[in-house]
């Protein structure tokens, strides 16, 4: 640890009030140092308890994640990854990738189709789920709550259908055909030009 003495220009070294006051910067200091590591939550986030966990949720903005995406409460293992993805989730805010992540934090196959993949409106987009949202009033509102924190300004869901399930997979017959052409060689002969 450096002291604040050793900082101090050689005119000032010499006055014995200087001289004390930086004893005494340096004892004060020494004590800041020394409780470092019983409040740097975020490198011993693992071990931190769950009431810690809860203000660290409201520190970095990822609270509504307990209430909107899940509908009971997280765990503590839960907290611990939405703090830990927190910062990512703020620095893509208002992305289709923002979007789909935080709605995969609960629903793994979640996806998000833009306008133009599905032949909407401009600026309208859908989620692709395996849940039946639109059957569950209450979940249906988380997502679109957890969607309206975390899409951009100009996006919207569309009205005609923002929840769908994706089309089970049919089994079919596949048709293939092919045609072969013969090559042949032919020679022209070339002309002189005058």
């Amino acid at each position: 640890m450096w002291r604040m003495y050793d900082i101090l220009p050689e005119s000032l070294q010499g006055d014995p009030q200087v001289r004390a006051a930086c004893e005494a910067i340096d004892a004060e200091l020494a004590e800041i140092y020394r409780d470092i590591p019983q409040v740097a939550f975020w490198p011993d986030l693992a071990n931190q308890t769950s009431p810690l966990l809860d203000v660290l949720m409201w520190e970095y903005h990822v609270d509504w994640t307990q209430d909107i995406m899940y509908g009971t409460p997280l765990t503590d293992q839960q907290k611990r990854e939405a703090i830990d993805k927190s910062i990512l989730w703020h620095q893509k805010k208002g992305t289709k990738w923002a979007v789909q992540e935080i709605l995969r934090t609960a629903f793994p196959t979640a996806n998000v189709v833009e306008w133009y993949q599905y032949g909407g409106r401009p600026y309208y987009f859908r989620v692709v789920v395996n849940e039946d949202v639109a059957g569950n009033p209450a979940l249906y509102e988380r997502m679109v709550r957890a969607i309206m924190a975390t899409k951009n300004v100009r996006s919207w869901l569309d009205p005609e259908g923002a929840f769908i399930r994706p089309r089970p997979i049919s089994w079919g017959y596949v048709y293939a055909g092919g045609l072969t052409l013969r090559r042949v060689k032919r020679r022209i002969n070339s002309y002189e030009l005058r």
